[in-house]
């Protein structure tokens, strides 16, 4: 469901049931990891340094890393739905999201989390902090997110066919390219969301 790399040879890939995949080689080659008792789905991996790694799971499971990923603790949750993604924003600061909406915010390293307003019950699952400050999150439905404040505030914004947006991310030349069931879009601008 989700891969972090470290450098070209070493990263992980996570999945559904627990699973947890590393690789030393680039990903010639795999090893299974073990991180939890439990089976649930894990969605997402992220990191604020190549040392400190967090993971989004299912049913509100956050688990977190210091040492690079060689070993995990659970975090205490802020929501008991399913977290499909999570974004750091700067070296304390991080956004997790997911299930009906439900959008929060750490200003510590995910020891507390704010709950943030969305305006739509509709899922959300990727988000993106571009260079210029400005965070995109999209989701079901069509909607989008976007902050101008470091994620303390979002406007929400819907395709007027309301597909679904799975991903995003941004070009080299500042544009934003977001995918889905509608294929794939790319903004006329990086500053905007417009099509």
């Amino acid at each position: 469901l989700d891969v972090w790399f470290r450098d070209r040879d070493h990263g992980f890939a996570i999945g559904a049931y627990g699973l947890f995949l590393s690789t030393d080689n680039g990903g010639i080659s795999w090893d299974k990891r073990h991180i939890s008792d439990d089976d649930y789905h894990l969605n997402a991996i992220t990191s604020m340094s190549s040392n400190e790694l967090f993971i989004a799971a299912e049913q509100g499971h956050l688990y977190h890393s210091t040492d690079g990923g060689f070993s995990w603790s659970e975090l205490e949750s802020p929501y008991a739905g399913s977290f499909f993604g999570i974004t750091s924003i700067n070296d304390d600061s991080l956004l997790l999201y997911g299930l009906r909406g439900n959008l929060y915010r750490s200003n510590d390293k995910g020891k507390s989390w704010q709950k943030i307003e969305t305006a739509t019950e509709a899922s959300l699952m990727d988000a993106y902090v571009q260079n210029n400050g400005n965070i995109h999150i999209v989701g079901l439905g069509g909607n989008i997110l976007t902050s101008q404040d470091k994620g303390f505030n979002f406007k929400l914004k819907t395709r007027e066919d309301r597909k679904t947006l799975t991903a995003i991310t941004e070009t080299a030349s500042g544009h934003l390219v977001m995918s889905g069931s509608a294929g794939i879009s790319i903004t006329a601008t990086g500053n905007s969301i417009e099509q």
